[in-house]
């Protein structure tokens, strides 16, 4: 993938490589336990492996200095919601919102 260019050259987006399976699990689990629906993420390493091998499923991580702060999860059905999830941890969301407002 291409690096996709900001306006804040500290923030750079990436996609999941078959190494992020567990990231992308512990991710969830993160905007279940935000959503306070934790009980509801089901998800384990070995499905996100199978949805990255066929194509049904992408994430996109948010890095800022190198330091992994948020994800997109693609998916092209899902029980909960249909489309795109994503999750940023709230004191990140704040910095960000508050850097592309200056």
């Amino acid at each position: 993938m291409d690096i996709i260019q900001t306006r804040m050259p500290r923030f750079r987006p990436r996609a999941e490589t078959a190494e992020d399976a567990t990231r992308v699990v512990g991710y969830m689990q993160k905007l279940g336990e935000y959503q306070k629906m934790s009980d509801t993420i089901t998800a384990t390493a070995a499905d996100i492996h199978r949805l990255q091998r066929e194509k049904r499923g992408e994430v996109l991580f948010g890095e800022y200095d190198g330091v992994t702060i948020g994800f997109i999860y693609f998916y092209q059905n899902s029980s909960a919601l249909t489309g795109q999830t994503g999750f940023v941890y709230p004191l990140f969301a704040a910095r960000l919102s508050s850097k592309s407002a200056s």
